[in-house]
C-alpha cells in the first residue's frame, strides 16, 4: 500500500484504489468525483495549518504561529518586512476568534474563510474530516477536543439541541389545538414520522425520547443545553 504523499487526488478521497481500480460508488458521477478532487486540492494542507496554527485541546482555542518570510512575497515592501509586521499584531494572539451567522468559530487563511472545528479536526488527525464534526455538547463555539466527533451528517442531525420555541421543552413535541393534543413526530434521514397524539404532554415527551433511541438519537437530541457536559462525556 503506497503511503499517502504517493497518492493522486483521486485515491486519497477513496475513489480510486492503490491498485489503479476504481472504487467508486456507482451513485458518484464523474463531474462529483472531478468537483470532490477539486475541492480537496483548494484546502490547506495540515502541514501548512501546524505552520500557522497552534491549538490547545483543553480550551479549543487555536493561535497563531509566528511566520517566517517564505509565507510572503516581494512587493512594495520586502517579505522580510510584511513578515515582521504581521508578527508584531498577530504573533501569539487567539485566532479564528469571529463567529459567523452559522455560530461557529471562523478564521481566514490565505484569503479563504474556514471553520475551526474542521481545522482543528485536520491538525489533530491529519486529514480533512469527509463528513461533518459535531459538538457534543451542541455548544458550536465549544471547540475543546473532548467535545468534537467525527460524523455522518445524519448522525450529526440527531445530537441537536432543542429548539427554544419548543412548547414542551423538547423538539418533536407540540400542542394540536385542533384535536386538544400532543402530538409527538421525529425527522428520520430527511422524512417526517408522526409517532401519535397524546392527552398530556408527559406522555408525548416519553413517546419521542423512546423513538429517539430506537432511531439512534442521542440523549441530548432535542433537549436544552447541556452546562455540565464535560463530566457526563468523561464519565461515558
Amino acid at each position: 500500500m503506497p503511503s499517502a504523499c504517493c497518492l493522486d487526488s483521486a485515491e486519497m478521497l477513496g475513489f480510486i484504489g492503490s491498485t489503479g481500480a476504481t472504487n467508486t460508488p456507482p451513485s458518484l458521477t464523474k463531474n462529483r468525483i472531478r468537483g470532490a478532487i477539486m475541492a480537496a486540492k483548494r484546502l490547506p494542507s495540515v502541514d501548512l495549518l501546524r505552520q500557522l496554527l497552534r491549538y490547545e485541546r483543553d480550551t479549543g482555542k487555536l493561535f497563531w504561529h509566528p511566520r517566517t518570510a517564505d509565507h510572503f512575497t516581494d512587493g512594495a515592501y520586502s517579505a522580510e518586512r510584511k513578515a515582521a509586521a504581521w508578527n508584531a499584531r498577530y504573533a501569539g494572539q487567539e485566532a479564528f476568534t469571529d463567529v459567523g451567522s452559522h455560530g461557529y468559530r471562523n478564521g481566514s487563511i490565505n484569503g479563504k474563510l474556514y471553520l475551526a472545528h474542521r481545522v482543528i479536526w485536520a491538525m489533530e488527525t491529519g486529514e480533512w474530516p469527509e463528513g461533518d464534526v459535531d459538538h457534543r455538547n451542541g455548544v458550536k463555539t465549544r471547540n475543546e477536543w473532548l467535545n468534537l466527533r467525527a460524523v455522518p451528517h445524519s448522525i450529526n442531525m440527531r445530537n441537536m439541541t432543542g429548539r427554544a420555541e419548543s412548547e414542551a421543552g423538547v423538539s418533536g413535541v407540540q400542542w394540536r389545538a385542533s384535536r386538544s393534543k400532543w402530538r409527538a413526530r421525529i425527522m428520520v434521514d430527511g422524512k417526517e414520522r408522526c409517532i401519535g397524539h397524546f392527552d398530556s404532554k408527559e406522555e408525548a415527551v416519553a413517546a419521542r425520547l423512546t423513538a429517539q433511541k430506537e432511531h439512534g438519537f442521542t440523549d441530548r437530541h432535542g433537549m436544552p443545553l447541556d452546562l455540565d457536559w464535560k463530566s457526563k462525556i468523561a464519565e461515558a
